[in-house]
């Protein structure tokens, strides 16, 4: 993951980050990818898999 982004929108927060996945793996077209944080009880934040959806 290359130069993601962490911002907070209406109370939730969300993570922006880019990706070749869709393309096949060309690096010069990359997908905008969003994703809620969602945290553990303890308050970590929870894994994100990162599996191209």
């Amino acid at each position: 993951m290359a130069d993601p982004a962490v911002h907070v929108f209406e109370g939730k927060w969300y993570l922006f980050y880019h990706d070749s996945v869709p393309s096949g793996g060309k690096t010069w077209l990359r997908s905008l990818k969003v994703v809620e944080l969602e945290y553990n009880s303890n308050g970590t934040i929870k894994t994100i898999a990162g599996g191209g959806e």
